[in-house]
């Protein structure tokens, strides 16, 4: 509408929610590198190319956090599960389904870095959840990522950018 005053809100986070866990520890203890991923268990969010990385990855360990998502297409979702199932054989990923927001900061701090592989986003309050504490990012430049991962300086800033589907380049 000509002439309407326009104001761009932005998602918010408080870091200090974040800046450090509350509560005992909510994962085992473990002896390699920890892969955080968080949002809904859906191949649009890449987990067959997060599955199929950290499989690569002899000594990685992944941890989801969120319950199922919709899924568009039936044969994708079948390759997810396989995924999931193949990477479970190897007793390297924990699956917490949906948890309280405490618990999500909890498991932030107990993992070496996030990892957000999605196909499309808007902006993922979880990378800012992220960067709140103080956690590596590893995420694709879909929707508002790009301007957050320039404005946090980029790879200096703990956002590493990866391009969607490029099973490689995650691992």
């Amino acid at each position: 509408i000509p002439g309407l005053p326009v104001e761009t809100g932005y998602n918010m986070v408080a870091q200090a929610e974040f800046a450090a866990p509350v509560g005992p520890p909510l994962l085992p203890g473990r002896s390699r590198p920890r892969v955080l991923f968080v949002g809904a268990m859906t191949p649009k969010k890449g987990l067959i190319e997060l599955c199929d990385a950290v499989g690569a990855l002899a000594d990685v360990e992944l941890v989801c956090i969120g319950g199922p998502g919709d899924a568009l297409d039936a044969a994708a979702l079948g390759h997810m599960q396989a995924a999931v199932s193949r990477l479970q054989a190897t007793g390297r990923l924990v699956l917490l389904g949906a948890l309280t927001k405490p618990d999500v900061q909890r498991a932030m701090h107990e993992a070496d870095l996030l990892c957000l592989p999605s196909h499309r986003e808007g902006l993922p309050n979880v990378l800012l959840e992220a960067m709140a504490a103080g956690l590596p990012v590893v995420i694709t430049p879909v929707g508002g990522v790009p301007d957050v991962a320039a404005a946090a300086g980029g790879e200096d800033g703990g956002i590493q950018l990866v391009p969607v589907g490029d099973t490689a380049a995650l691992t």
